[in-house]
This record gives C-alpha cells, sequence and structure tokens, in this order.
C-alpha cells in the first residue's frame, strides 16, 4: 500500500515506545485514574444490508464504525498501537468486506469514487478522524509504523491482529485536526463490514486536552454482531449476545417470566397488582368493572354526587338547593343570620353612630347624644346667643345687659355691657316722684307756687301749689245768676239756674264764667269744684 519498512533503529524506538506504552497500559487496563479522558471504545451500526450494493452482493452483512469515547472536546487521540504484551486484534468470526477500490486507511478513499461506486462507501478501513482523504489545513494522513503485514492480511478479508514482539502503530502527528475529539467528543479509529461476530480490543493514545506533555495509555474491548437480547432483566436475557436486535421482552407487572403471579395474597389466582377492588353496584360511588375484590358500597350523600358536587344549585353558591337558607347574610347587618346561604335583601343597619341595640357608638360625655352628632353651642336659654340645636356647651354663652346697679334697666345676670336706662331727674324708675309732700303727684322739686283760683285776678295756671296770694275781685264781678261767696271767694250759683258757677242750662250752657264763651276758664272752674258735694 505504498508504504516502506522502518530501519532497524526506527524499530527499537518502536519497540521502546510500545514497552512503556505497555506498561502503562497494563496499569491503566486495571484501573483508569480519576483525570481519564478515554472512557471506552464505541461501535455504531452504519447499515445493515441486505441484498447487492453497486456490483457488490452484502446481503446479510453489517457496516460498522469504532469510535474512542473521550469526555472533553480538546482531547487529542495521537496513536493506535499494538504488541505481543498489548496486542491489536479486529476480529469476524468470518471475513471482512474489502472493496478492490479501497485501501488500509480511510484517508485512502476519494470521494469523486464514492458517488460512482456505492459499494466503496463500506470498504473496511482503519483511520483516527477522517474517512476520506485530508482536504481541511490541518489534517493529515494516516501514517504507520510495523504494520505491513497485518495490512496485508486485513486488505484480504481477514483479522486485524497485531501482536508482534517489536509492535506496531498507525497515528497522527499532535496539531493535526484529525485527533480532535470534536463537540461530538468522538475520534473515529475504523469501519468494516462483516457477515460474523466482531470483536477485539484497541490500545488507544490520548492527549489530555490536547497537551502532548499530558498522556493517558488506554485499553479497551469491544464487540458486536452477536444478535439477541442483551437486557440482563429480560425473560430472554441472552449473555452470549453482544448486539441487542429488539427480541428483549419482560414479564408483566406482577408476573414472573413464567407469567405466575409474584403476589397472591387471596389465592384468586389474579396477582395482586391487578386486583380490582369496588362495589358491583353501578349506582355506587366505589363502583368499578371487572371487580374481582368486592368491597362496601359507598353511596352519595342526599343531594350530592359522587364528587361532593350538589345534584341542583341553582345560583352556582356550593349550596345545593334543597339545603340554602334564606336570611341577611351581611355579618355587619344587625339582622345578620349566621346560617343564612341566599341572601332575601332583608339586611337592616343601625343609624349612624348607633349600635343595632339603638345605642352610641361613642358618647364621651354619656349625655346620650352620640359623639358623632353632638353640636356645640350656647346651651343657656337666657343667653344672648341661646342655640337650641346645641347639644354640648362650648362656653360661647354671653348675656348683654346694663351692668350699672343704679340704672332702671340693671340686669345683674349681665357679662357683657350694653346701654343703661335711667329715671328722669326726680322720679324712680317707676316714673313716680322721689319726694312729693303733699301728694298731689307733682314731685316736690317741680311744684311751682302760685295763684290756683282761676277766677282770681293773678290765677296762674302753672301753678301746682296755691301760695295763698290769690287776689279776687268784688262781689259786683259776678255774672247774672251767680252771686258773690265771701266764705268761698268766688261767685256761686243764685239757684235761678240762668248760669254761672252752679247754673245748669242758661244762655250758654257750660260758660261758666258768663263770659259768652266756653274756654280753659270755664274747665278751669269746673276743676276746681270737681269731687266735691253740692250743698
Amino acid at each position: 500500500m505504498g508504504l516502506t519498512q522502518p530501519k532497524p533503529t526506527s524499530m527499537l524506538r518502536i519497540a521502546t515506545r510500545v514497552a512503556l506504552a505497555a506498561l502503562l497500559v497494563c496499569c491503566t487496563a486495571i484501573s483508569l485514574p480519576l483525570y481519564a479522558q478515554v472512557t471506552a471504545i464505541t461501535v455504531e451500526t452504519v447499515e445493515v444490508h441486505d441484498g447487492m450494493v453497486g456490483n457488490s452482493d452484502l446481503t446479510g452483512m453489517t457496516t460498522y464504525r469504532l469510535y474512542a469515547q473521550l469526555t472533553d472536546s480538546a482531547d487529542f487521540v495521537g496513536a493506535v498501537y499494538g504488541s505481543a504484551e498489548e496486542p491489536i486484534d479486529i476480529s469476524t468470526t468470518t471475513s471482512f468486506f474489502q472493496h478492490p477500490a479501497g485501501g488500509s486507511f480511510g484517508t485512502d478513499l476519494n470521494g469523486f469514487f464514492l458517488s460512482i461506486l456505492p459499494d466503496l462507501n463500506y470498504d473496511s478501513w482503519l483511520t483516527i478522524g477522517l474517512d476520506l482523504a485530508p482536504s481541511g489545513a490541518n489534517e493529515e494522513g494516516i501514517s504507520s509504523l510495523g504494520i505491513i503485514a497485518e495490512q496485508a492480511a486485513f486488505e484480504a478479508g481477514e483479522n486485524f491482529v497485531l501482536n508482534s514482539e517489536i509492535g506496531g502503530s498507525w497515528f497522527v502527528l499532535p496539531g493535526s485536526d484529525n485527533g480532535m475529539a470534536g463537540a461530538d467528543q468522538q475520534v473515529l479509529l475504523a469501519q468494516v463490514t462483516t457477515n460474523g461476530l466482531l470483536s477485539g480490543q484497541l490500545n488507544l493514545q490520548c492527549f489530555l486536552g490536547g497537551n502532548p506533555f499530558d498522556e493517558q495509555l488506554a485499553t479497551f474491548e469491544f464487540g458486536a454482531g452477536a444478535p439477541g437480547c442483551t437486557a440482563e432483566d429480560a425473560c430472554n436475557y441472552d449473555p452470549e449476545a453482544n448486539s441487542d436486535d429488539g427480541s428483549c421482552w419482560f414479564a408483566p407487572n406482577g408476573y414472573s417470566c413464567e407469567l405466575e403471579c409474584l403476589e397472591d395474597a387471596d389465592g384468586d389466582g389474579v396477582c395482586d397488582p391487578y386486583e380490582v377492588a369496588g362495589c358491583e353496584d353501578p349506582a355506587s360511588c366505589n363502583f368499578a368493572e371487572g371487580v374481582t375484590d368486592p368491597v362496601e358500597c359507598i353511596y352519595p350523600a342526599s343531594g350530592y354526587d359522587c364528587a361532593g358536587s350538589c345534584l341542583a344549585d341553582a345560583d352556582g353558591d356550593g349550596v345545593c338547593d334543597p339545603f340554602e337558607v334564606a336570611g341577611c347574610t351581611d355579618a355587619e347587618a344587625c339582622n345578620f343570620a349566621a346560617a343564612a346561604t341566599d341572601e332575601d335583601d332583608s339586611c337592616t343597619y343601625p343609624a349612624p353612630a348607633y349600635d343595632c341595640a339603638g345605642e352610641c357608638n361613642n358618647d364621651t360625655d354619656g349625655d346620650g347624644i352620640c359623639d358623632e352628632l353632638e353640636f356645640p353651642g350656647c346651651t343657656d336659654e337666657n343667653a344672648d346667643n341661646y342655640f337650641p340645636a346645641a347639644t354640648d356647651d362650648d362656653g360661647s354663652c354671653y348675656t348683654s345687659g346694663c351692668m350699672d346697679p343704679a340704672a332702671c334697666d340693671f340686669n345683674p345676670l349681665a357679662d357683657t355691657a350694653a346701654e343703661c336706662t335711667y329715671p328722669e331727674a326726680g322720679y324712680d324708675c317707676d316714673g313716680d316722684c322721689l319726694v312729693d309732700e303733699d301728694g298731689d303727684g307733682v314731685c316736690d322739686s317741680f311744684e311751682v307756687l302760685g295763684c290756683t283760683d282761676p277766677l282770681a285776678e293773678n290765677f296762674n295756671p302753672d301753678a301746682t301749689e296755691d301760695n295763698g296770694a290769690c287776689i279776687v275781685l268784688p262781689p259786683s264781678y259776678c255774672g247774672e245768676g251767680t252771686v258773690w261767696n265771701a266764705e268761698a271767694g268766688q261767685c256761686v250759683s243764685d239757684g235761678s239756674g240762668d248760669g254761672g258757677i252752679g247754673g245748669y242750662g242758661g244762655a250758654c250752657f257750660g260758660d261758666f264764667d258768663a263770659d259768652g264763651q266756653r274756654g280753659t276758664s270755664d274747665l278751669l272752674m269746673w276743676l276746681g269744684v270737681y269731687g266735691y258735694a253740692c250743698d
């Protein structure tokens, strides 16, 4: 395949390298360090063939791909190596399909030929990372040492087994993209197509995180192609199978693989998980079909269904219609009915500031008038600013009046001064004279001395007190029908009835002074004798 035999010195270095690798693998295979980055060789089925593919009959064959499974996208697989102590083994119980146009490595394939030779897609080959010839800037072909004979046998369809003393390897150099785990954390190692059982082991050199000075050597076995049930808990588990064919079957829950009950407490032949407990009456709440364990029937309460919901609830309040109670449902109302479920608009409420008993909610002064309804003002009925609507005296009352005890209108209750009324001089507040010695109704201080006789020459109409100095004319003064009466000091009627004082009728009735006029002098004359009895 165009490979050259390495020089003896090169082979010695390889042998030394492989020996060191074998030593490390010995330890790694027993117990991998906790930081190991290669975890397994996984086998994935690419295609299960049934008939011709291109010019090749692949009936009954399966194409597999082998991957190194890593744990970090930066991990790097540098080489697959083997020796007598740690052999490389890729084997089948029959033979491997090798296409005439194929090669030992995946990098020997040209994508152009894959499109015109479809069976070339299923050629068997080895690789690190690539399944076509390198095309990227950091991709490289696969290099190998010490595996010429093994490659030749593999290309002939035989198993690839490297177990020589000097050993060998296929590899890529650090820095190439081939060996990088990438996002899927896998590196492709081989593709094989066979109709036999696949098995073997590979020894891998891994640089942790891509660091060539942090190396891991590990050995992993693999297998595929022995179809059967690989689930250990299946009834038809096949310990020889290494490829699950989907044939596994499991005992139903509660049964053994012999389809016998694992548990049957009542021995009725029905496994406990499949027992059906219930009531056989369809009208019951716990009715069940196919009852195997009858139990006491449960029925709904009157008015309810089995879910506890009302059979009839017109207003949707959760209280069944037969159990509704009409009444006041407002807890703030005076007639609140705790048992009521339906509001009937009968609620009554206390007047503002009062409770339902008609008592004040607040009455600080205990006067029976609620604090909220108190009205401040003057409550003294005698005060000028008395306010009948006031309930709380606020000290604002005032009484205006005369505050002078000497005044006629003195008000001993007055606290606000007002104009006073006083009596006229000489009089008291009742209009009576302070001094009236003669009791004539004229106060002494206002008495006027003078002649009070209207017939006297010096009669003083303003005089209130006769001073005894009246000057009376002689008897010739008396008029017709009168005569002078010296004792009386005045003219008196002569009894003829013709006039004068005492005259009744006469030519001019009432003209007592016979001057032909009824005037003030006549009146005064009459007043002078008013109240006296006639002799």
